[in-house]
């Protein structure tokens, strides 16, 4: 993977003392901005027949990348591009008449292709995108819609499309996703998350972005309470123990963690820990490995908090690194808690590094403070002497 070194904690006169790779883009991204693109190409030349074709075979062959996202999902995304960005840019006017009129042609589409469910994904899609963006601010399941009707025209649109199929006969995990992003229309969504977000895992369990999202959904600012995530969390680490071992319970409880610091209070240490290692110990994926870093470098390592748990937890940072870590995703630490807001993408990334570099040189300032070398090589972590490459690296 093309990597860029940065070198930092420099003594006077020597040769750099800690190394880190930083990845320019991972091969999941790239793979899934090619999926992207392609469907943006083939509805352009309105292909639809291929589209749906090929959108059916990605999904019931559950083709993901690296990372384990759905390219299905990233087909039929750029499929509905042109679509969905019109209707957006109506909805940013308060037009109400243009976001429906910039739908239509893919309501037209339907009706030819009315018995392909992956053309039928594609629609329901954009009606609750463009739903979403007639809600506005989602921060919790009591915040209303900025406006009501036209919000429950699309959601009623989609769910009217999406009931016609059934996505176990269907054998399609699309479908099972977009029946739980119609939760938030619902007058008593908790009632019905766990099935439908159990319906998705089962279909589907080797995709960790689906347990994270009902984790997500769980929690109690949205669906659920700590209570219930823990129990769910538990459910799921058995359905999904063939794929995950104990992963699945980490999984569902990774982005809560991320941004509910009560999460602590229920969680299960010694299960989650028992989780992260089955999940690194089988992903060769980089950007998994920073995600994890980052959550327990960053996220959960607070020196002034005594909480066991989080204690715990962080501590793992340490094997992560020594046993999984051989590049940095600058992005995903750059979108960890306390980042500045609204940045560009280069400052997104400059600061994701910076903010790794000086995580790292505080995990290893005694070996540095000592004289020691450390590199994040291919091979894993290298402290010691340094090579004799290393004093003909060029520093960033």
């Amino acid at each position: 993977m093309p990597a860029r070194a940065l070198n930092a904690a420099n003594g006077p006169g020597l040769p750099p003392r800690l190394t880190v790779k930083f990845a320019d883009k991972d091969p999941a991204t790239k793979a899934l901005a090619t999926y992207h693109k392609q469907g943006l190409f083939m509805a352009r030349q309105e292909s639809w027949a291929e589209v749906g074709s090929l959108l059916r075979g990605l999904d019931s062959s559950r083709d993901h990348a690296t990372n384990g996202k759905s390219t299905a999902i990233s087909f039929a995304k750029g499929a509905r591009r042109d679509a969905v960005s019109a209707a957006i840019m109506a909805v940013g006017r308060q037009d109400e008449d243009a976001a429906i009129r910039a739908l239509d042609p893919l309501d037209l589409i339907f009706e030819e292709l009315c018995e392909d469910h992956g053309i039928a994904f594609i629609v329901a899609m954009a009606h609750i995108e463009t739903a979403e963006a007639w809600h506005g601010a989602f921060d919790h399941r009591d915040t209303p819609p900025a406006n009501p009707s036209a919000f429950k025209g699309h959601m009623t649109r989609a769910r009217t499309i999406l009931d016609r199929f059934d996505p176990i006969a269907c054998n399609a995990p699309t479908l099972a996703m977009a029946g739980c992003r119609l939760l938030r229309s619902l007058g008593n969504p908790s009632a019905c998350t766990a099935d439908v977000f159990e319906d998705l895992i089962d279909l589907d369990p080797s995709s960790p972005m689906h347990l994270r999202h009902f984790g997500r959904a769980l929690m109690p600012r949205w669906f659920g309470d700590h209570d219930q995530l823990d129990a769910e969390a538990r459910r799921m680490a058995m359905l999904t123990r063939d794929v995950w071992g104990a992963g699945g319970y980490t999984w569902m409880y990774l982005d809560p963690l991320s941004c509910d610091p009560q999460s602590l209070d229920r969680i299960d240490a010694d299960l989650f820990i028992e989780g992260l290692h089955d999940i690194l110990d089988q992903c060769p994926d980089h950007s998994i490995r920073n995600l994890f870093a980052v959550l327990t470098g960053v996220t959960l390592d607070n020196a002034q908090d005594d909480d066991r748990k989080r204690q715990q937890i962080a501590q793992c940072f340490n094997w992560i690194v020594q046993d999984h870590l051989r590049e940095i995703c600058p992005v995903i630490w750059a979108d960890a808690p306390g980042a500045p807001r609204h940045q560009s993408e280069t400052d997104r990334i400059k600061f994701g590094q910076s903010r790794a570099t000086q995580v790292l040189a505080r995990h290893f300032s005694d070996s540095l403070s000592a004289g020691q070398f450390v590199s994040l090589t291919d091979n894993g972590l290298v402290i010691g002497s340094p090579p004799a490459t290393w004093f003909n690296s060029r520093p960033v």
